[in-house]
């Protein structure tokens, strides 16, 4: 058995100064792409130049470092410092990561792993060949990104601004189902949301109380908990009862949800989304281990 591997020594910037091997390797320094006829880095929202050790365009934030060029890299000290995501994906309880890493690298073609700060990174390359190619290449450009989804496990949540007023809800702004199917809980003037009978929600920086931050919100239990629905008014939203993973419950917020909002729709639809990921799973696989595929809701956008 033969096994390929890719190594090589770089100068500070991130110019190759020597392959120790013919393998191909489309990721390079800090694990980011390395256009095969340009030689440029795509780094999310800029292409970076390795030869010069500078950004082709203006750093977003620049305003933020008024004594640093526009288009510096890492304060002009490599050795010090790497820019390998931006933290774009962030973990912020740390009895929770393990747990979410889990869940993602069900579906990834890459093994997840955390920094000390919760910062979500690829540690591995290629580990997984069940996993979606299309979840992979998304994640990965969020992570490239220059917006901050945080995820976290809850039971109930909050709801924030624009949901509520004064404590209340404000009318059309939740989905309908939500309260019809007692997804709603009220103490007092606070409105929450359950999340062991949702399963997880989004709530986008921009709808999320004035936050800065998406976040994403899963379930604690394992077990999907919904009340049934007699009359199938909403099955397609609740995908009857097979909806009982916490890992597909996640891939859907971010597949389906946080990404879109973070580089841009795909389908428009959260349900298409998700269903993309799972036929890639399910190619491999015999059909007694399928997954089942989502009923469409139109009305489930991104």
């Amino acid at each position: 058995m033969t096994t390929n591997f890719y190594m090589s020594d770089y100068f500070p910037y991130g110019k190759v100064l020597r392959h120790y091997n013919v393998t191909e390797e489309r990721f390079l320094t800090t694990q980011h792409e390395r256009d095969q006829e340009t030689g440029l880095d795509y780094r999310g929202a800029r292409y970076y130049d390795n030869e010069v050790g500078r950004f082709l365009s203006l750093d977003p934030k620049a305003n933020e470092y008024p004594s640093l060029s526009d288009y510096v890299y890492v304060g002009n000290n490599p050795i010090a410092f790497i820019d390998p995501d931006g933290k774009k994906f962030i973990i912020p309880e740390v009895s929770q990561r393990e747990q979410i890493l889990g869940y993602l690298n069900q579906y990834s073609q890459h093994t997840y792993a955390v920094n000390d700060k919760g910062v979500i990174y690829v540690s591995e390359w290629d580990t997984n060949e069940n996993g979606s190619e299309y979840f992979s290449d998304r994640m990965q450009q969020a992570i490239n990104s220059d917006k901050v989804t945080e995820i976290i496990i809850y039971d109930k949540v909050k709801l924030p601004a624009p949901y509520t007023k004064n404590g209340w809800l404000v009318r059309g702004a939740l989905p309908d189902m939500w309260d019809k199917l007692t997804l709603m809980e009220k103490s007092g003037k606070t409105a929450y949301v359950n999340l062991n009978k949702l399963g997880g929600a989004t709530f986008k920086g921009k709808n999320n109380g004035g936050a800065k931050n998406n976040i994403v919100y899963i379930k604690s239990s394992d077990h999907f908990t919904q009340a049934a629905d007699p009359e199938g008014k909403y099955d397609s939203f609740f995908l009857g009862y097979f909806y009982s993973d916490a890992a597909r419950v996640l891939m859907h917020e971010l597949i389906g949800h946080a990404i879109p909002e973070m580089i841009g729709g795909d389908t428009g639809n959260a349900s298409k989304n998700e269903n993309k990921v799972i036929e890639e799973v399910n190619a491999n696989k015999a059909d007694e281990d399928k997954q089942p595929i989502r009923k469409i809701d139109g009305k489930h956008v991104e």
